[in-house]
């Protein structure tokens, strides 16, 4: 393999400007040769260098990126566009990323030039000058970030040069110096061959998720008391020198007292920061583990390196309690009802209360001629027919649709399925208690996929069949009938 594309990770500082190379390009008519102009390549050079020939997987590389001009020729450059340059060239990189403007910008103190890079302007600080056949040239310096996105060999083709100078000048009024003339000229610099492998599986930690660099990583809950059923918001911060986005998310800890709700995942700079939205399911003293985040430290020596996030305690009550609201206050130019309308409201009020009462009645009846975790018939077909239909489908959610599927046969709301209770009550639906454990288990599986864990086996087809079996009980001899 030459050739893998590269992913540019970071955009350029408060010194790139809005205004492209594109759009100054158009006040130069001159053509653009396809080839390296021989006078100009004696006095001019771009070049690519690296620390290191080998890199890993999912690490950040950096590539400097150098141009040199002959001091004295430097006075021979032309303006490229209508922007001015501190040092008026063009380093064309058609390895970069598609929008062309990805560099690590040094420290704004330490800018000394700027230069066009692809169709953006970057900053360069100048770095230790050369002699090269007895001329002194000056060298400025940039660096790109690049991330690969497979392993091999990885060859920076096409890294060139666009410049623009004269080798006569006159003075006219008004003007000093007038070029006799100008051109526009492209010096090529040479390929940079990169090999890309992948971590080694020697003592790789199986909480290694292809995070490449050196972090530091910590957690907080944004409450530390709650009551069954509402919700906290788990934040952990991944923050280091390696891409914070070039990997899967840490997975969580099993959780005793909470289920996973959401997750939501941001990357500003060299922060990735996740969100886990995670809903109480029982009421006592909990603590939510350490999370463990795994990396390669490329070194040399490469070696896996083991965080831990501190565990958070929390405290869940009993249920969520609904303060008795507080009748509005009358006001003072509210009219008093007349004795015979109050009365017409207390009667009305009694009625209304005693068809209340009637009608608790008979939904008390209906329920107790029904069997816990039934349908009518139409209810059960509707369900598994519903999730074999989007099952199927290429970005199903199989997990939401398991859940919803339960939830219905179940007669209870999907947050409780997913509770540690689910074997019990599909024990009480009268499910033989092997296939209760294997859909608790195909349950959970399809919820862990969803947060970044391995795919369960059989995919969305053994979903379909574990449907199907569980129709099978719910509706045959040893399970419950529908009425």
């Amino acid at each position: 393999m030459t050739v893998t594309r590269c992913v540019a990770l970071l955009a350029l500082a408060s010194i790139t400007s809005p205004t492209s190379a594109a759009e100054a390009q158009e006040s130069t008519p001159l053509q653009i040769p396809d080839r390296t102009d021989p006078f100009a390549a004696r006095h001019a050079f771009v070049e690519l260098g690296l620390d290191r020939e080998t890199w890993y997987l999912g690490e950040t590389v950096p590539v400097q990126i150098r141009v040199g001009i002959e001091e004295e020729f430097k006075a021979s450059l032309l303006p490229l566009f209508r922007r001015e340059l501190s040092l008026p060239v063009q380093v064309l990189a058609p390895w970069l990323a598609d929008d062309s403007t990805a560099a690590l910008q040094p420290d704004p103190a330490r800018v000394e030039a700027t230069i066009a890079l692809n169709d953006g302007v970057t900053g360069t600080h100048q770095v230790a000058g050369r002699s090269i056949d007895g001329r002194r040239f000056q060298v400025f310096e940039t660096t790109a970030l690049l991330q690969p996105d497979q392993a091999g060999e990885l060859r920076l083709a096409g890294t060139a040069l666009r410049l623009a100078y004269a080798t006569g000048f006159r003075e006219e009024l008004f003007v000093k110096r007038v070029p006799t003339d100008p051109r526009i000229v492209i010096v090529t610099g040479t390929d940079l061959i990169l090999h890309v492998v992948a971590p080694p599986e020697r003592d790789r930690p199986i909480e290694f998720t292809g995070a490449v660099g050196s972090f530091d990583v910590r957690a907080e809950a944004d409450q530390d008391l709650l009551r069954v059923g509402e919700s906290l918001r788990l934040t952990m911060r991944i923050r280091g020198s390696g891409s914070p986005s070039g990997f899967a998310p840490p997975r969580l800890p099993a959780l005793e007292h909470f289920v996973v709700g959401g997750l939501t995942d941001e990357t500003a700079g060299l922060t990735r920061t996740i969100h886990w939205n995670l809903i109480a399911q029982t009421a006592g003293p909990a603590q939510v583990p350490p999370i463990v985040f795994a990396y390669l430290r490329p070194g040399p020596p490469a070696e896996y390196q083991t965080l831990k996030t501190r565990a958070l305690d929390v405290t869940v009550l009993p249920g969520v309690v609904m303060d008795t609201p507080i009748p509005p206050a009358r006001t003072p130019h509210a009219p008093v009802p007349a004795p015979a309308e109050s009365a017409t409201r207390v009667l009305l009020a009694a009625l209304l209360g005693t068809c209340g009462l009637l009608a608790l009645h008979w939904l008390y009846r209906r329920r107790r001629v029904s069997a816990p975790g039934t349908l009518r018939p139409s209810h059960a077909g509707m369900a598994s027919a519903a999730f074999t239909a989007s099952a199927g489908e290429p970005d199903a959610d199989v997990g939401a649709l398991l859940g919803d599927y339960l939830a219905q046969r179940l007669a209870c709301s999907p947050s409780a399925v997913v509770g540690p209770d689910l074997v019990h009550r599909l024990g009480r639906a009268r499910i033989p208690e092997a296939l209760a454990q294997h859909t608790a288990s195909c349950l959970e599986q399809w919820i862990g996929f969803r947060f970044g864990g391995p795919a369960p086996a059989g995919g969305s087809a053994a979903a379909v069949a574990l449907v199907t079996e569980l129709e099978r009980a719910f509706q045959g001899p040893g399970g419950v009938q529908s009425q």
